[in-house]
């Protein structure tokens, strides 16, 4: 797991923007389109895989969206847990989890979803 210090701040989140936007194809990127002025000052904290989800009907490697407890696997050695209902689908999708020091969200598959350690 990659730890970030990387803060969206004016012309940082616009040069962030263009670099992913610009990546060669092939190269290392999350998949991640969200308004990053929504997001001025918030730090990436994971960026990964998500390998996998744990709840009480068991382990799967299928996101099938967040219940509030789900635990989200982030390349086997990381992990956050859904604060929210919210539906979502994917096999192993790109996960970038943000925090602002008080919220933290993950952005899976183009879509926000409220989280916690």
């Amino acid at each position: 797991m990659r730890r970030h210090a990387l803060s969206f701040r004016g012309p940082a989140a616009a040069a962030l923007l263009g670099a992913v936007a610009l990546a060669p194809p092939g190269a290392a990127q999350a998949s991640c389109r969200m308004n990053v002025a929504d997001f001025v000052g918030w730090q990436i904290i994971y960026a990964g895989q998500l390998s996998g989800t744990i709840d009480p009907n068991g382990r799967s490697e299928t996101f099938g969206g967040c219940v509030p407890g789900r635990v989200l696997l982030i390349d086997d050695d990381r992990s956050v847990a859904c604060t929210q209902t919210r539906l979502g689908s994917a096999y192993r999708p790109e996960i970038v989890v943000l925090s602002n020091g008080k919220r933290m969200v993950a952005c899976i598959a183009d879509a926000l979803y409220d989280v916690r350690d």
